[in-house]
């Protein structure tokens, strides 16, 4: 596989992870009571979604087309939001548990970012837009974290 096809195809799986993040964050805001939380959850869903477009666009760029990725996400997502379902239904505090799996996506994501930086070779603006989105999830982490603490 050439390297603008890893590329692209790295571009493609993270464009998945957002557009998953941004499903399984309009899902957590409908699922706690808190309303502080849920603007939270909704104002993240929107960022997460404007990652997928930027990376979309990016991506189109470099000659990929990724209209599939933005539609279907992924099994692991999907997955992940049927677990949310779960864990609330079997929780005593349920915004903290909603809490709690926002939080490993956000992980899970930043390991993904973690990996694209590092096992492929961007340059320029995708490389750029990656840091940006990668650092902005880090932030996000840290700002969960304190709303996990303050929750406790």
């Amino acid at each position: 596989m050439n390297t603008d096809n890893k590329i692209n195809d790295n571009l493609k799986d993270v464009i998945e992870r957002n557009y998953d993040a941004y499903r399984g964050y309009e899902k957590a805001a409908e699922k706690v009571n808190n309303p502080q939380l849920a603007g939270t959850f909704r104002d993240q869903a929107q960022q997460r979604k404007r990652f997928a477009l930027e990376l979309a666009a990016e991506t189109n760029i470099l000659g990929a087309d990724t209209k599939e990725q933005m539609e279907s996400g992924t099994f692991e997502g999907k997955l992940h939001r049927t677990w949310m379902d779960v864990k609330t239904a079997l929780s005593f505090d349920k915004d903290e548990a909603v809490l709690e799996e926002c939080l490993r996506g956000e992980k899970d994501s930043l390991e993904e970012y973690d990996e694209l930086i590092k096992s492929t070779n961007l340059s320029g603006q995708p490389q750029n837009l990656i840091t940006r989105q990668r650092n902005t999830i880090k932030n996000c982490i840290n700002d969960l974290q304190r709303l996990e603490n303050a929750i406790d």
